[in-house]
């Protein structure tokens, strides 16, 4: 019994030293760094996009709707 008391305490401890240290320089990215990583485009150059792809020319609205975003970019 006390082997197997020993065995969960030194594992558990050398478990909390590997941890320690991941969380101490885990930093989250902020989203103008994480968006591009994924595939986010401007809208200037998502429309350059969609106008070389369809040949076509795309009218977008001049003004943001009447409506609360969380993000601005």
């Amino acid at each position: 019994m006390k082997k197997i008391m020993l065995l969960f305490f030194f594992s558990s401890c050398s478990l909390l030293f590997f941890m320690v240290p991941a969380i101490a320089h885990d930093k989250p990215s902020p989203y103008e760094k994480i968006y591009p990583e994924i595939g986010y485009k401007t809208v200037v150059a998502a429309l350059n996009e969609f106008e070389q792809h369809y040949k076509e020319k795309l009218e977008l609205p001049l003004r943001v709707p009447p409506i609360s975003f969380t993000h601005y970019f």
